[in-house]
């Protein structure tokens, strides 16, 4: 909508000096500061037709598109704005990280963002969120291929007790005997 005006401020200015009515005019310092919050919601919007695409899984995108606008917003808060600016812009900013400051630990979003070969490890910021949730997924791959396979599962388990007693027997340290 404010994109809409800023792009029609000639249009609007013209049929304001038409009417034989008294309006309330738009300063110029108005005008600049509806273009002005175009640009800074420019990425939310961006985000917000990303996600709501219904052609695409979109989960995965969620923490990289997250973690992006509040870059962005960082970002705004060192340009060139007007006070009244920069006040939208800590106002968003403070929006997301009171409301998406977790997104990171949410198992849904993380693991298919881990999941997704676009992003892997990659879409954390938060090095513990990430390592959660790689240690997350190798959890439920392996309870699922021991439900599935549980002649494996004793094998594997038998494996590897007789190794963990070689290596303990010949002083070796087992540097994978975390499985």
């Amino acid at each position: 909508m404010v994109q809409l005006l800023s792009e029609l401020q000639d249009v609007v200015k013209r049929t304001v000096a038409l009417i034989n009515k008294v309006i309330p005019v738009l300063t110029e310092e108005v005008w600049l500061i509806c273009k002005n919050l175009t640009s800074v919601l420019k990425p939310f919007e961006e985000v917000t037709v990303q996600i709501s695409g219904d052609k695409y899984v979109t989960g995965s995108n969620v923490i990289v598109l997250v973690n992006r606008l509040m870059k962005a917003c960082e970002k705004m808060k060192h340009q060139q704005y007007s006070l009244k600016e920069v006040n939208v812009v800590n106002v968003l900013l403070k929006g997301l990280t009171t409301k998406m400051k977790n997104i990171e630990h949410s198992k849904a979003f993380a693991l298919a963002s881990l999941l997704d070969p676009r992003y892997k490890l990659l879409a954390f910021i938060d090095k513990a969120a990430a390592e959660s949730v790689k240690r997350y997924c190798t959890e439920l791959s392996m309870a699922k291929v021991f439900h599935l396979y549980p002649i494996l599962a004793k094998v594997i388990r038998k494996s590897f007790a007789i190794l963990e007693h070689w290596y303990h027997a010949n002083n070796f340290f087992l540097k994978w005997a975390l499985f």
